[in-house]
């Protein structure tokens, strides 16, 4: 019974254990294969099972899934159908295909989806431009496209190695840079640029730009490869207003973006370089929406600029903060660019259209912007009488220099011995010439000088309610006195003596002037004194004045008198 019972189990057991002839069979526990039961009969032939992806493919695996090998397919078709789908997912294809309408896709295959879009030579439409501010040193092959807004006038290297020129770019992001053309590159392209064109630039050099933090600049050389090309879409340029109230609180050799209205404009005289050779400088007085007024001197080009006249809107687009004797100021360098007028790239601006707002207003400046303080005793452009000026001697120390605001009249112009109130210097170095045999010769310079110029110095006194003041004049603060320049007051000497003193005598019949005047302790000949110097004359502008007393007296009294406003309108009107 028991016999017969074994014998049924091992029977069962084994007819699961059977496996078709096409199935591979499963390996057991103790690692060999069941043997299936010898008068079992031979399976019928079945198709041979599919083969596992071939080895080399397993690199390709990991990088996309491949469709496996059909049996009706060969090797050599399905490693062609395999190069022809990376090629299309080098181009940017990933759609599966069908090779021969047998190639079936894997499991893992890419989901449909939008295509990357990958920039070839057959498929880019625009060539890549790299833009400005993604210019590094360590970038070697690159391409850019700008606008040139800028082109400079060239210069010699001050050792006189060779000479250069700078031309300013933009690009369609508003970003600017600067390129620098060196020696025989200067021959070849400076004719050949033109402001206002659009070029495409490439092989040339990127250096870091030392005055600007985080910003590059370029070099090329008569390798580079310009070419001019027709581009609209760079039209504008970035610009970031500051107003002119923050030229205080930033320091010297900083830069800044100014918008303004011009209120006056001096004239363009020559001056000489340190370095040798001549230059233009011109000053004008801007103002903008804060309605304090800054002066800016304009140099080179831009002194000679035609159509700067009062009223006109300007645009400085990094302009330099100066400072000279505890007065800051604006200069134009050759970083700098001046937009006037139809030359302004932005009509659009709403910084500009608030200017042109208080143009058409008619709006006038209220105060200069360094009658807002100042830092150390004395030393602040509050206005002063001479009286105090001189009560603030006795707090003068050796080696100090204060400075002093004064307003003044003329009382006489000191000429002894008919000497007159200017001088010839020597070109270079602006020191006094002596007098020689046949020419003059320049002390500092050790050499003759027959190349003159003459400059203004003289001593005048000052008066005001509280008493009387003498102090000394030079060349840029004798002229407004004067009316005239110093060569004009040389010519007239030595035409018309008599007409030269009249004209003299008429500077000093009772003017009303606007003084900055430094006193500083003076020691000569063992006796120690205090020199008092006059470093900005200006004349007295009643409009402007009476306008600032209303100001004041606005701020005393919000409700101010209808008959006090007009008696002081009245007033302003007549002078």
């Amino acid at each position: 019974m028991g016999d017969a019972h074994n014998v049924a189990t091992t029977s069962i057991k084994q007819s699961f254990q059977q496996t078709p002839a096409n199935a591979v069979p499963k390996p057991a526990t103790n690692g060999r294969p069941i043997q299936p039961p010898a008068p079992a009969p031979a399976p019928a032939p079945a198709p041979a099972p599919a083969p596992a992806p071939a080895p080399q493919l397993a690199s390709a695996q990991r990088q996309a899934p491949a469709p496996a090998l059909s049996p009706a397919q060969s090797p050599a078709s399905f490693f062609r159908a395999m190069m022809q789908k990376q090629q299309q997912q080098h181009n940017g294809n990933y759609e599966s295909s069908n090779a021969g309408g047998n190639t079936e896709n894997s499991r893992n295959s890419q989901p449909p989806g939008p295509a990357p879009q990958v920039i070839t030579s057959s498929s880019a439409q625009e060539p890549y431009f790299t833009p400005f501010s993604s210019l590094t040193p360590f970038i070697d092959n690159w391409t850019i496209k700008g606008k040139l807004i800028k082109k400079n006038e060239p210069r010699n290297i001050k050792n006189g190695a060779g000479r250069f020129f700078n031309i300013t770019l933009i690009d369609k992001d508003g970003t600017d840079i600067q390129a620098t053309f060196f020696d025989k590159a200067v021959d070849k392209w400076y004719n050949v640029l033109c402001e206002n064109a659009v070029y495409k630039i490439s092989k040339g050099r990127v250096r870091p730009h030392f005055s600007k933090i985080g910003v590059s600049c370029l070099i090329l050389g008569k390798e580079a490869m310009i070419q001019e090309v027709q581009d609209d879409t760079i039209r504008s340029i970035k610009f970031d207003f500051k107003p002119l109230e923050r030229v205080k609180e930033m320091n010297p050799n900083e830069t800044l973006d100014i918008i303004g209205i011009i209120h006056s404009v001096g004239p363009a005289v020559e001056r000489n370089l340190k370095k040798g050779g001549m230059t233009m400088k011109r000053t004008i007085t801007i103002f903008d929406n804060s309605r304090v007024s800054i002066d800016v001197t304009l140099w080179g080009e831009y002194a000679t600029k035609p159509n700067i006249e009062k009223g006109d809107i300007v645009i400085l687009k990094q302009a330099l903060i100066t400072e000279n004797r505890d007065q800051k100021g604006l200069w134009t360098t050759f970083e700098t660019i001046l937009f006037t007028g139809e030359t302004i790239p932005d009509k659009n601006l709403p910084e500009l259209k608030m200017i042109e707002l208080l143009n058409d207003l008619g709006i006038e400046p209220i105060r200069p912007l360094f009658e807002q303080g100042g830092s150390n005793p004395g030393g602040n452009n509050e206005l002063k009488t001479i009286a105090e000026v001189k009560a603030m001697e006795k707090f003068l120390v050796e080696n100090e220099v204060k400075y002093f605001h004064v307003k003044a009249y003329v009382k006489s112009v000191i000429t002894r011995d008919n000497k007159p109130v200017f001088y010839l210097a020597c070109r270079h170095c602006k020191k006094k010439l002596v007098e020689g045999f046949l020419d003059y010769f320049c002390e500092k310079c050790n050499k003759s000088n027959q190349d003159s110029i003459p400059m203004y110095q003289c001593h005048v006194w000052f008066q005001d309610q509280t008493g009387y003041l003498c102090a000394g004049l030079f060349d840029e603060a004798a002229a407004p006195l004067f009316g005239r320049t110093a060569s004009e007051m040389l010519k007239k000497y030595k035409e018309d003596l008599a007409g030269y003193k009249e004209m003299v005598r008429e500077a000093a019949r009772y003017k009303e002037v606007k003084l900055r005047l430094s006193a500083k302790l003076d020691t000569y000949g063992g006796a120690t004194k205090i020199r008092y110097t006059v470093h900005h004359l200006s004349p007295i502008n009643y409009k402007a004045a009476s306008q600032l007393l209303l100001n004041q007296l606005e701020s005393l009294e919000p409700n101010i008198d209808t008959t006090v406003r007009q008696a002081i309108e009245e007033e302003e009107s007549y002078y």
